[in-house]
């Protein structure tokens, strides 16, 4: 993740102040102008800690279809897949999860989550 962002380190300040909301915004705003996978990732993270699960997966697909590598899309994927589970949408969950072991056959988080559920 690029820490040099102006939207990413301030963003940061207002979590670490517990300004989680308005972190948020402030990504939402100023980090999708960013090509990559940092501003939804993130954004999925804030949307997670915050218990909006829902716009948390449809964050880290996003960050999964912006992936440089394997190892990213598997990390965003994964993530996605715990918040369709938090969501109590198993299938979901699960098809996340083996889309990561399509992305990284190894990616052991992966690999424990599908053997888990």
């Amino acid at each position: 993740m690029d820490l040099g962002r102006p939207w990413y380190l301030e963003a940061l300040s207002l979590i670490l102040e517990g300004r989680i909301s308005e972190a948020a915004v402030l990504v939402e705003r100023d980090g999708p102008a960013a090509v990559g996978p940092e501003a939804p990732f993130a954004l999925g993270v804030l949307y997670s800690v915050s218990g909006d699960h829902a716009r948390a997966a449809e964050r880290f697909r996003i960050a999964a279809s912006r992936a440089r590598d394997a190892v990213d899309k598997a990390r965003a994927l994964t993530e996605a897949g715990k918040e369709f589970a938090a969501l109590g949408e198993r299938r979901q969950a699960r098809d996340a999860w083996s889309a990561a072991l399509e992305a990284r056959p190894d990616y052991a988080e992966a690999l424990r989550l599908l053997a888990d559920r």
